[in-house]
């Protein structure tokens, strides 16, 4: 979103306060951000983030301001960005601004502002609400301008989006609910603004999106069953060779047998059919008409809060995705509680590749997912442990997780008695633990040590009349040295990330964070490495080759300041959010302060 320019808000907004000042009585809170970091090698950020709400009676007004020259991550912003009056009265409400709503479980409209991955797709506009006689009826309109980043696009960097399209959204839902049954409908329009890549001037499609969805909750004595289906109609340019329409399908449910807790999420997103190599199945700049980015349903894998399972997320594809995974919480040995996951996924459709590199479905709609390399699978068996010992003095989380994944297919290309088959592979096993050991005087000593097993590159496979040829992956950690003319073989790469703290909860807390690869795959070779003072001290005990250290300091001043400053180095990587992933770049020799405030 833009920052707002507009004076007559402004005005309105000084009206309303001034007119409530007289009526009513004023409840005002908010809460401020203050983030700032400054690295040697040239990242440098400044950002400030004030939210404010006031209460006036009947109404509600919430404001964001933000100056930021430059933020973190994002587009320089130097005042108002946000803002929204709230009127609610009985069983009407009415919003005016920005808007982030929510109808079921995201098929049709799930919007949110994240800015760990800098996305938003809010729409300024104007959002209506009837509650009554166990019906709730929605009316949403608006705009708004989305922003994403491609690098087949002029201005990319992993700093800050290089693409927009604007959009004008109507849309209606409506709720019925009673006893154990809620049924729902929702429908959608967004015309969009596309820009397609010119060499002399941008030219631009007008896409007309259409989206009906219905869904069905019940809830029984033990268990609680979900049900919801989107249909999606994109119409504009028809010069495209797929098709810009399509469905989705979720379904979860959840039962409830004492102590225990099974819940399964079967998901089938079938809204538009690309081929699967990643130039075209990520190009949602020349591929106009996808899902939209309104569009946030449920995904079907866990995303995970360690270091290391992190920055193997698997990126997920709303247009095309079929898959499930089944969740089980219950009590495990020794007294801890038991978390079991496992998700598996595929695309819809297995793809073969022409002599002409051009793609071709080869079979039906599948609605299991698909096992085999050709339909992009992926599979994470993950266990957790996490229990108290020792009176309660140590709180202890044990887990390990085997991640497969599939990540682009190259060439899938058949004749009358050979098969050739190159795709990009990734395998891990991983291990994240987590110590918490309370001493006295509300002292704890808190530990993190994660360990991760990494395999990665290209597979390639080829059979001649069923004998096969070969069958091999070449490591994306292998190295060549030109100079001696020495190839080193990595099948893997082994990573390691270990954390110390002490800290007096909750005034105050210190950490040492180190980060290390046995291999670094994403060496630059023009990039600008310095050492600390810091990691000069640590050099003295231990090596820092391909290690990233860092010290870090949290303080809360009182109930409502939060203080906290990190001086060292981190190392980047990807950054997935529900779905969502942004590169992070690295941040070396630096320091970053950030201080939180409610009032």
């Amino acid at each position: 979103m833009k920052i707002i320019n507009s004076t007559i808000i402004l005005y309105s907004f000084l009206f309303i306060i001034i007119s409530s000042i007289l009526s009513a009585q004023i409840k005002f809170s908010g809460s401020s951000q203050l983030r700032y970091g400054e690295s040697k090698t040239g990242f440098n950020y400044s950002e400030s983030l004030i939210n404010t709400n006031i209460r006036l009676d009947k109404f509600t007004i919430w404001s964001q301001f933000e100056f930021s020259k430059p933020p973190e991550l994002g587009f320089y912003q130097d005042g108002l960005r946000k803002i929204r009056f709230d009127y609610s009265d009985g069983p009407i409400s009415l919003k005016l601004g920005d808007i982030y709503e929510i109808w079921g479980r995201g098929l049709v409209l799930n919007q949110n502002e994240d800015q760990s991955v800098d996305f938003d797709n809010g729409i300024r506009g104007l959002y209506f609400s009837l509650d009554k006689n166990n019906i709730q009826w929605n009316l949403l309109t608006g705009y708004s301008t989305l922003w994403k980043s491609s690098p087949t696009y002029s201005g990319f960097n992993n700093y800050s989006h290089n693409y927009e399209t604007n959009h004008s959204v109507m849309g209606t839902n409506i709720d019925w609910y009673r006893d154990s049954f809620e049924m729902g409908l929702s429908y959608l329009q967004s015309r969009e603004k596309h820009t397609l890549p010119s060499w002399n001037f941008p030219d631009t499609v007008h896409v007309v999106h259409r989206i009906l969805g219905g869904r069905v909750t019940y809830t029984g004595p033990n268990f609680e069953l979900f049900l919801e289906y989107a249909d999606k109609q994109s119409a504009g340019y028809n010069d495209l060779d797929f098709a810009r329409s399509g469905s989705g399908f979720y379904a979860n449910i959840t039962s409830f047998l004492q102590d225990w807790t099974l819940s399964a999420d079967y998901i089938r997103y079938s809204f538009a059919h690309l081929a699967p190599d990643a130039f075209t199945r990520w190009d949602f700049i020349n591929n106009y008409g996808l899902a939209l980015d309104y569009q946030q349903p449920a995904i079907s894998n866990l995303l995970h809060s360690t270091s290391l399972l992190g920055r193997i997320s698997h990126q997920f594809d709303f247009n095309n995705n079929l898959g499930y995974q089944l969740d089980l919480t219950g009590p495990g040995i020794f007294g801890t509680t038991l978390f079991l996951h496992y998700a598996t996924s595929s695309r819809t459709h297995i793809w073969e590749s022409r002599p002409d590199y051009t793609w071709f479905k080869t079979n039906n709609d599948s609605w299991l997912p698909i096992k085999s390399a050709e339909g992009l699978p992926y599979q994470e068996l993950y266990l957790e442990l996490n229990g108290y010992a020792f009176s309660d003095r140590l709180h202890y989380v044990i887990s390990g997780a085997n991640t497969k994944d599939v990540t682009d297919i190259f060439t899938n290309k058949y004749d009358e008695h050979n098969h050739l088959l190159e795709y990009k592979y990734q395998e891990a096993l991983t291990i994240p633990t987590s110590f918490s050991y309370y001493l006295s005087n509300g002292i704890n000593i808190n530990i993190k040590w994660e360990y991760q097993e990494l395999l990665r590159g290209t597979w390639s496979y080829s059979d001649s009349s069923s004998i096969v040829k070969y069958d091999s992956l070449k490591s994306d950690f292998d190295s060549y040295d030109y100079e001696t003319d020495v190839h080193t073989e990595r099948p893997k790469q082994y990573n390691h990330f270990f954390s110390i703290g002490l800290g007096n909860a909750p005034t105050w807390s210190v950490a040492l964070l180190f980060d290390r690869v046995s291999y670094d795959d994403t060496f630059d070779p023009y990039a600008i490495d310095t050492e600390t003072f810091f990691e000069t001290f640590l050099g003295n005990f231990m090596s820092l080759e391909n290690t990233w250290a860092a010290i870090e300091f949290v303080y809360n001043i009182n109930s409502s300041h939060r203080l906290s400053l990190m001086y060292g180095s981190q190392k980047g990587g990807l950054l997935c959010s529900n779905g969502v992933c942004r590169k992070i770049e690295p941040f070396t020799d630096g320091f970053k302060l950030e201080l939180t405030s409610l009032f």
